[in-house]
């Protein structure tokens, strides 16, 4: 007769405990009660060698055996709770990896915008001076005509003009 087996099986929400013989399961629930279907089907292997003259009683030998699977469904159902924490402590590694990266994209995009703003913020500035300066030559000008000056005529023109080059 084959050994009863058990494992988890994680593809399932929540996880269950299977327990399989030969490969054809033939149990899926809780661990505890797998556990005891386990422990209560396996044949002893000493059945066949605790026959004739041996110095350990039968029962004895049975119940360290059963002991020693225990430990080894217990070894193994330990390496696979480390494997499935792996696996949820390596995701939640790639997610906040995402989360830092998205976080600095953010970052720049945001430190880009500022610097957009506070170019445009100088760019506004210097329309706003040149508005005033154009104003003043407007108003000089606009003087200069109701005074009837027409000689200052074209000084004012040679100001707009270096103001439209930029050098005043």
């Amino acid at each position: 007769m084959d050994k009863l087996k058990g494992h988890w099986d994680h593809s399932t929400k929540p996880s269950k405990f299977c327990v399989k013989r030969g490969g054809k399961e033939i149990y899926r629930g809780g661990y505890s009660d797998g556990y005891e279907l386990i422990m209560s089907n396996n044949t002893s292997e000493t059945n066949d060698l605790a026959r004739g003259n041996h110095v350990v009683p039968t029962e004895w030998a049975e119940q360290l055996e059963r002991e020693r699977d225990e430990a080894r469904d217990d070894l193994e159902f330990r390496r696979e709770l480390y494997r499935v924490q792996e696996n949820y402590l390596e995701l939640a590694r790639r997610e906040r990896d995402e989360a830092r990266n998205e976080r600095d994209v953010l970052r720049l995009d945001a430190q880009r915008e500022a610097e957009h703003h506070d170019r445009m913020v100088t760019e506004l500035e210097g329309l706003y001076d040149k508005n005033d300066k154009l104003r003043d030559i407007t108003e000089r000008a606009l003087q200069a005509l109701h005074e009837a000056d027409l000689n200052k005529l074209p000084y004012f023109r040679v100001e707009l003009d270096q103001l439209k080059e930029g050098r005043k």
